[in-house]
């Protein structure tokens, strides 16, 4: 039965020209585009656009310009259906094509990354959700946070 509804709710849609403004979370960049698809090919995996995480309203390298920040996801990553890999790239406002700043942040089963706690000053802290012994796969039950820093054209851990 609610088959029928979803397909009575598609055909509406598609009457009334709705079906066309419903937006596919793509971003208008066909540059990040091909590095979340050269990454989740890499590592023969699927990536959920609408589970990104972006950040775009602070200034990293104190240049005067706001710096863009993407968290993405490839699930299924290396053939294991439960396995998802995460994923920081760094676009500084004088950062060209070709030469973001890349970095694996979580995995499934240990941490995961939740919100941008703050970003300044060549620094991001991420706050963390963490798995702790007993919790299932779905659940981290914990709290956490990771530091990073923008050195020598490089993203580095430092808590």
């Amino acid at each position: 039965m609610l088959k029928i509804y979803a397909v009575i709710f598609l055909l509406f849609l598609s009457q009334t020209g709705f079906a066309q403004k419903i937006p596919d979370c793509k971003l208008a960049n066909e540059y990040i585009e091909q590095l979340i698809s050269k990454k989740t090919k890499e590592l023969q995996g699927v990536e959920y656009c609408q589970y990104r995480h972006y950040n775009s309203l602070d200034d990293l390298d104190n240049d005067g310009s706001n710096d863009f920040i993407l968290v993405f996801s490839v699930e299924g990553a290396l053939g294991n259906a439960g396995n998802s890999i995460e994923f920081m790239i760094v676009f500084l406002s004088k950062t060209k094509e070709g030469s973001p700043l890349e970095t694996q942040i979580g995995n499934r089963g240990k941490v995961t990354f939740n919100d941008f706690a703050n970003v300044s000053n060549n620094t991001i802290e991420l706050e963390l959700l963490v798995w702790k012994e007993n919790d299932a796969l779905c659940c981290p039950s914990g709290k956490g946070k990771a530091i990073y820093q923008i050195k020598d054209k490089q993203i580095i851990k430092i808590e």
